[in-house]
Protein backbone atom coordinates (compact mmCIF):
# COMPACT_ATOMS: atom_id res chain seq x y z
CA UNK A 1 0.00 0.00 0.00
CA UNK A 2 1.25 3.37 -1.30
CA UNK A 3 0.39 5.04 2.30
CA UNK A 4 1.81 3.18 4.23
CA UNK A 5 5.06 3.06 2.54
CA UNK A 6 8.60 3.53 4.81
CA UNK A 7 9.76 7.04 3.34
CA UNK A 8 13.31 5.38 4.55
CA UNK A 9 12.75 2.33 1.96
CA UNK A 10 11.81 4.24 -1.02
CA UNK A 11 14.96 6.17 -1.33
CA UNK A 12 16.58 2.44 -1.59
CA UNK A 13 14.50 1.29 -4.77
CA UNK A 14 16.06 1.44 -8.09
CA UNK A 15 15.49 4.13 -10.39
CA UNK A 16 13.89 2.17 -12.87
CA UNK A 17 11.70 0.73 -10.71
CA UNK A 18 9.96 4.03 -9.54
CA UNK A 19 9.89 4.81 -13.60
CA UNK A 20 7.54 1.92 -13.55
CA UNK A 21 5.22 2.80 -10.87
CA UNK A 22 1.49 3.29 -11.41
CA UNK A 23 0.13 6.29 -11.01
CA UNK A 24 -2.68 5.48 -8.28
CA UNK A 25 0.17 4.10 -6.45
CA UNK A 26 2.61 6.93 -7.07
CA UNK A 27 -0.30 9.80 -6.34
CA UNK A 28 -1.39 8.16 -2.72
CA UNK A 29 2.12 8.24 -2.29
CA UNK A 30 2.43 10.65 1.41
CA UNK A 31 3.95 13.69 0.64
CA UNK A 32 7.02 12.71 3.33
CA UNK A 33 7.82 9.64 1.37
CA UNK A 34 7.73 11.09 -2.19
CA UNK A 35 9.64 14.00 -0.88
CA UNK A 36 12.45 11.39 0.33
CA UNK A 37 12.76 10.11 -3.44
CA UNK A 38 16.55 10.95 -4.46
CA UNK A 39 17.17 13.31 -7.46
CA UNK A 40 17.90 10.01 -9.60
CA UNK A 41 14.20 8.83 -9.12
CA UNK A 42 12.43 11.79 -9.30
CA UNK A 43 14.55 12.12 -12.84
CA UNK A 44 13.52 9.01 -14.04
CA UNK A 45 9.49 9.85 -13.76
CA UNK A 46 8.16 9.75 -16.89
CA UNK A 47 5.76 12.46 -18.22
CA UNK A 48 3.22 10.01 -18.15
CA UNK A 49 3.23 10.08 -14.46
CA UNK A 50 3.89 13.19 -13.65
CA UNK A 51 0.31 14.43 -13.83
CA UNK A 52 -0.53 11.83 -11.35
CA UNK A 53 1.84 14.14 -9.17
CA UNK A 54 0.20 16.23 -6.30
CA UNK A 55 0.32 19.46 -4.93
CA UNK A 56 1.19 18.54 -1.45
CA UNK A 57 3.77 16.03 -2.83
CA UNK A 58 5.41 19.38 -4.91
CA UNK A 59 5.77 21.09 -1.79
CA UNK A 60 7.72 18.36 0.30
CA UNK A 61 10.61 18.17 -2.57
CA UNK A 62 13.80 21.08 -2.29
CA UNK A 63 14.46 23.07 -4.99
CA UNK A 64 17.63 20.33 -6.01
CA UNK A 65 14.76 18.00 -6.29
CA UNK A 66 12.58 19.96 -8.41
CA UNK A 67 15.34 20.82 -10.69
CA UNK A 68 15.77 17.13 -11.39
CA UNK A 69 12.67 16.56 -12.71
CA UNK A 70 12.38 16.86 -15.90
CA UNK A 71 11.23 19.67 -18.22
CA UNK A 72 8.94 17.62 -19.72
CA UNK A 73 7.68 16.46 -16.42
CA UNK A 74 7.28 19.68 -15.59
CA UNK A 75 5.34 20.70 -18.24
CA UNK A 76 2.70 17.83 -17.75
CA UNK A 77 1.98 18.19 -13.97
CA UNK A 78 -1.43 19.37 -13.46
CA UNK A 79 -2.99 23.06 -12.81
CA UNK A 80 -3.74 21.61 -8.99
CA UNK A 81 -0.26 20.57 -8.87
CA UNK A 82 1.47 23.95 -9.00
CA UNK A 83 0.23 25.44 -5.94
CA UNK A 84 2.67 22.87 -4.16
CA UNK A 85 5.60 25.02 -5.11
CA UNK A 86 6.77 27.37 -2.46
CA UNK A 87 9.54 29.45 -1.13
CA UNK A 88 11.81 26.17 -0.01
CA UNK A 89 11.80 24.78 -3.44
CA UNK A 90 10.87 27.94 -6.38
CA UNK A 91 14.31 28.33 -6.81
CA UNK A 92 14.58 25.05 -8.54
CA UNK A 93 12.06 25.88 -10.98
CA UNK A 94 12.69 26.80 -14.54
CA UNK A 95 9.90 28.91 -15.73
CA UNK A 96 10.23 27.88 -19.10
CA UNK A 97 9.33 24.47 -18.30
CA UNK A 98 6.01 25.65 -17.20
CA UNK A 99 4.96 24.66 -20.77
CA UNK A 100 1.25 22.78 -19.73
CA UNK A 101 -1.90 24.59 -20.68
CA UNK A 102 -2.47 27.33 -17.69
CA UNK A 103 0.44 26.56 -15.75
CA UNK A 104 2.21 30.01 -15.56
CA UNK A 105 -1.21 31.20 -15.44
CA UNK A 106 -1.85 29.02 -12.40
CA UNK A 107 1.27 30.62 -10.25
CA UNK A 108 -0.03 32.76 -7.15
CA UNK A 109 1.30 36.16 -6.70
CA UNK A 110 3.69 34.85 -3.91
CA UNK A 111 5.49 32.25 -6.11
CA UNK A 112 6.34 34.83 -8.35
CA UNK A 113 8.47 36.05 -5.39
CA UNK A 114 10.03 33.27 -4.53
CA UNK A 115 11.56 32.65 -8.38
CA UNK A 116 14.91 33.04 -8.86
CA UNK A 117 16.49 36.22 -10.68
CA UNK A 118 17.64 33.29 -13.21
CA UNK A 119 13.94 32.33 -13.68
CA UNK A 120 12.90 36.02 -13.75
CA UNK A 121 15.02 37.04 -16.37
CA UNK A 122 13.39 34.17 -18.91
CA UNK A 123 9.84 34.70 -18.60
CA UNK A 124 9.10 35.85 -21.79
CA UNK A 125 6.37 38.69 -23.40
CA UNK A 126 4.11 36.22 -22.93
CA UNK A 127 4.44 35.06 -19.16
CA UNK A 128 4.83 38.71 -18.42
CA UNK A 129 1.79 39.88 -19.72
CA UNK A 130 0.25 37.71 -17.03
CA UNK A 131 1.96 39.03 -14.46
CA UNK A 132 -1.14 40.61 -11.84
CA UNK A 133 -0.03 44.04 -10.05
CA UNK A 134 -0.18 41.53 -6.63
CA UNK A 135 2.47 39.46 -8.38
CA UNK A 136 4.50 42.81 -8.90
CA UNK A 137 4.48 43.75 -5.70
CA UNK A 138 5.49 40.45 -4.43
CA UNK A 139 9.12 41.04 -6.55
CA UNK A 140 12.06 42.21 -5.14
CA UNK A 141 13.78 44.84 -6.04
CA UNK A 142 16.49 42.20 -8.14
CA UNK A 143 14.01 40.22 -9.45
CA UNK A 144 12.47 44.00 -11.02
CA UNK A 145 15.93 44.42 -12.12
CA UNK A 146 16.10 41.25 -13.89
CA UNK A 147 12.91 41.25 -15.96
CA UNK A 148 14.03 41.42 -19.49
CA UNK A 149 13.35 44.51 -21.78
CA UNK A 150 11.49 42.75 -24.45
CA UNK A 151 9.21 41.43 -21.31
CA UNK A 152 8.70 45.11 -19.46
CA UNK A 153 6.95 46.45 -22.04
CA UNK A 154 4.76 43.85 -22.45
CA UNK A 155 3.40 44.03 -18.63
CA UNK A 156 -0.36 45.20 -18.53
CA UNK A 157 -0.23 49.06 -17.61
CA UNK A 158 -2.62 47.95 -15.03
CA UNK A 159 -0.35 45.67 -13.32
CA UNK A 160 2.37 48.75 -13.01
CA UNK A 161 0.59 50.57 -9.81
CA UNK A 162 1.88 46.95 -7.88
CA UNK A 163 5.22 47.92 -8.03
CA UNK A 164 6.04 49.28 -4.55
CA UNK A 165 8.21 52.46 -3.47
CA UNK A 166 10.90 50.18 -2.95
CA UNK A 167 11.12 47.08 -5.20
CA UNK A 168 10.59 50.09 -8.30
CA UNK A 169 14.10 51.06 -7.01
CA UNK A 170 15.15 47.82 -8.95
CA UNK A 171 14.76 49.18 -11.99
CA UNK A 172 17.62 50.56 -14.12
CA UNK A 173 18.27 53.46 -16.41
CA UNK A 174 17.23 50.90 -19.71
CA UNK A 175 14.57 49.32 -18.24
CA UNK A 176 13.15 53.12 -17.29
CA UNK A 177 13.43 54.35 -21.01
CA UNK A 178 11.80 51.23 -22.09
CA UNK A 179 8.08 52.05 -19.98
CA UNK A 180 5.54 52.47 -22.76
CA UNK A 181 3.66 55.55 -22.29
CA UNK A 182 0.43 53.76 -20.96
CA UNK A 183 3.02 52.22 -18.39
CA UNK A 184 3.95 55.67 -17.55
CA UNK A 185 0.51 56.66 -17.04
CA UNK A 186 -0.14 53.64 -14.72
CA UNK A 187 2.73 54.86 -12.14
CA UNK A 188 0.85 55.59 -8.90
CA UNK A 189 2.12 59.14 -7.10
CA UNK A 190 3.99 56.95 -4.49
CA UNK A 191 6.29 55.50 -7.04
CA UNK A 192 6.82 58.86 -8.60
CA UNK A 193 8.02 60.16 -5.14
CA UNK A 194 10.44 56.84 -4.99
CA UNK A 195 11.95 57.53 -8.16
CA UNK A 196 16.05 58.89 -7.73
CA UNK A 197 17.03 61.26 -10.04
CA UNK A 198 18.76 58.74 -12.14
CA UNK A 199 15.40 56.70 -13.11
CA UNK A 200 13.54 60.30 -13.53
CA UNK A 201 16.28 61.15 -16.50
CA UNK A 202 15.39 58.01 -18.17
CA UNK A 203 12.17 59.16 -18.54
CA UNK A 204 11.41 60.04 -22.32
CA UNK A 205 9.37 62.77 -23.14
CA UNK A 206 6.64 61.11 -24.06
CA UNK A 207 6.51 59.30 -20.85
CA UNK A 208 6.46 62.31 -18.57
CA UNK A 209 4.10 63.99 -20.86
CA UNK A 210 1.74 60.65 -19.80
CA UNK A 211 2.55 60.91 -16.00
CA UNK A 212 -0.79 62.03 -14.18
CA UNK A 213 -0.62 65.20 -12.58
CA UNK A 214 -0.76 63.94 -9.11
CA UNK A 215 2.49 61.58 -9.87
CA UNK A 216 4.63 64.59 -11.56
CA UNK A 217 3.63 66.45 -8.24
CA UNK A 218 5.48 63.72 -6.70
CA UNK A 219 8.16 63.48 -7.90
CA UNK A 220 11.08 64.86 -5.25
CA UNK A 221 13.06 68.23 -5.76
CA UNK A 222 15.46 66.46 -5.51
CA UNK A 223 14.92 64.56 -8.88
CA UNK A 224 13.04 67.39 -10.57
CA UNK A 225 15.77 68.67 -12.25
CA UNK A 226 16.49 65.49 -14.15
CA UNK A 227 13.25 65.51 -16.03
CA UNK A 228 13.56 65.87 -19.93
CA UNK A 229 13.49 69.70 -20.70
CA UNK A 230 11.26 69.20 -23.73
CA UNK A 231 8.75 67.62 -22.44
CA UNK A 232 7.45 70.30 -20.46
CA UNK A 233 6.59 71.90 -23.96
CA UNK A 234 4.17 69.46 -24.67
CA UNK A 235 2.63 69.03 -20.50
CA UNK A 236 -1.17 69.62 -20.17
CA UNK A 237 -2.61 72.32 -18.44
CA UNK A 238 -3.66 69.80 -15.63
CA UNK A 239 0.41 68.35 -15.38
CA UNK A 240 1.44 72.45 -15.43
CA UNK A 241 -1.04 73.59 -12.76
CA UNK A 242 0.20 70.96 -10.21
CA UNK A 243 4.15 71.79 -10.57
CA UNK A 244 4.86 73.18 -6.95
CA UNK A 245 7.14 76.05 -6.61
CA UNK A 246 9.92 73.72 -4.96
CA UNK A 247 10.13 72.14 -7.78
CA UNK A 248 10.14 75.02 -10.28
CA UNK A 249 12.83 76.32 -8.13
CA UNK A 250 14.57 73.58 -8.81
CA UNK A 251 13.95 72.67 -12.77
CA UNK A 252 16.76 73.48 -15.31
CA UNK A 253 16.84 76.80 -16.97
CA UNK A 254 16.34 75.06 -20.02
CA UNK A 255 13.22 73.12 -18.83
CA UNK A 256 11.32 75.97 -17.37
CA UNK A 257 11.73 77.96 -20.74
CA UNK A 258 9.61 74.96 -22.39
CA UNK A 259 6.33 75.79 -20.15
CA UNK A 260 4.25 77.28 -22.44
CA UNK A 261 2.79 78.96 -19.43
CA UNK A 262 1.82 78.72 -15.58
CA UNK A 263 0.04 79.81 -13.22
CA UNK A 264 0.64 81.67 -9.96
CA UNK A 265 1.90 79.55 -7.91
CA UNK A 266 4.32 78.55 -10.05
CA UNK A 267 5.84 82.17 -10.88
CA UNK A 268 5.72 82.46 -7.60
CA UNK A 269 9.01 80.57 -7.81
Amino acid sequence: QAASFPSKSIAQLPAEIVAALGNTFLSALPAKTFGALTTAQLAAITVDQAPAITAAQIGALTSAKVAALTSDDIGALSIPAIAGFNKANMAGLTLSNLTGDGQLAALKPAQFGYLSTTSIAAIDSTGASLLTSQAMAALTSAQVHAIASASLIAIDPMSIPGLTAKNILGLDSTQIALLTSDQAAALTAVQAKALTSTQVASLTSDDVVALLPAALKAITTAAAPSLKAAAFASMSADQIAVLTPAQMAVLTTTAAGQLPSFGADQAAA
